[in-house]
């Protein structure tokens, strides 16, 4: 269950007008030689800001970067809920930002803020409300004057118990981490060999 702020749970309580907010948080590579890159994020403000989370400052590109998130929905149990956003690809930093990262695949950071109405203070600090990963990127293929969004689909983080162990692991895979070891040496041809138990093989 997750805890909240005091001061948020005054500020619904009191069934005022609400300010809220989306922000996600995407971590990158490089698209030419898939280091790690600079992280950045996206926000349905009208500014860029820079909010503190987990102690560290991320600044969010605004001003039209992402379209409307539409409704997270959750359910109790190891479930993989996917969700979709809308990035804004024609917008000057975000479209600078993938051209030069990859963000597929990567883990993906949803938060939510709420905001003190006519005013950019902050209710309390942002509430974590999805960690996962991005699993599709989406770029639309637009005819000259027309408009559209690229569309990012990100998986929650119960996707990480459904992916298999892998059965097999070579030999050079192992000699790579530990030279000495040889433990994986015949795992080439095992299974392939015929091998006679108790009896002449012939």
């Amino acid at each position: 269950m997750k805890s909240l702020d005091p001061a948020l749970i005054a500020h619904l309580g009191a069934r005022g007008q609400i300010c809220s907010h989306v922000l996600v948080w995407f971590s990158a590579v490089q698209r030419l030689d898939g280091v790690t890159a600079a992280p950045w994020g996206v926000w349905t403000g009208d500014d860029d800001r820079t909010f503190t989370i987990d102690g560290s400052p991320r600044t969010y590109y605004g001003a039209g970067a992402m379209g409307p998130p539409g409704a997270l929905s959750f359910e109790v149990g190891y479930v993989v809920r996917l969700h979709r956003l809308q990035l804004s690809h024609l917008h000057a930093d975000v479209k600078a930002a993938l051209a030069s990262t990859e963000i597929r695949l990567r883990p993906v950071e949803l938060h939510q803020v709420h905001l003190v109405p006519g005013s950019h203070d902050l209710v309390a600090a942002p509430l974590l409300r999805l960690r996962g990963a991005v699993e599709s990127l989406s770029l639309p293929r637009l005819a000259i004057g027309g408009a559209g969004m690229a569309e990012v689909q990100v998986a929650s983080s119960a996707r990480d118990m459904t992916r298999p162990l892998e059965i097999t692991k070579s030999d050079a895979t192992l000699r790579a981490v530990y030279p000495g070891d040889g433990f994986r040496r015949y795992i080439a041809v095992s299974g392939t060999v015929k091998v006679a138990w108790g009896e002449e093989n012939g």
